[in-house]
């Protein structure tokens, strides 16, 4: 994941001091993400990021012992826009599974569509 916000890694920071949740960092991730694919323009109304924690993997995402103990997170997190303006509707999207550990963040799945 190269993301060029400087306020993206402030918050990987934070999460790992423990400042926030993973959810929420999926949440600053996503959004991050749809920013980077959305070229915006006027009539878009872009929704907050929504994330579900789906479960706790088993298995952790390094093979460090002294991380065994450690759990990761796996968050599915969609952000998205609107373009409803003169009989015309259009709707960008950006999703992901984000998986989240107290070391990595992994982003599978991702895709980003505009519809309409």
């Amino acid at each position: 994941l190269n993301l060029p916000h400087s306020d993206v890694r402030h918050r990987i920071n934070a999460f790992h001091s423990g400042k926030i949740s993973a959810c929420a960092l999926a949440s600053d991730v996503i959004t991050a993400l749809f920013h980077r694919d959305f070229m915006p323009g006027t009539h878009w109304n872009i929704d907050a990021a929504t994330v579900d924690e789906l479960l706790l993997d088993p298995e952790p995402l390094v093979n460090d012992e002294e991380d065994r103990t450690k759990k990761t997170s796996v968050v599915k997190a969609e952000k998205q826009a609107v373009w409803d303006w003169k009989d015309v509707y259009s709707v960008a999207s950006a999703k992901a599974t984000i998986k989240i550990s107290s070391r990595d963040v992994y982003v599978d799945d991702y895709s980003y569509y505009v519809a309409g």
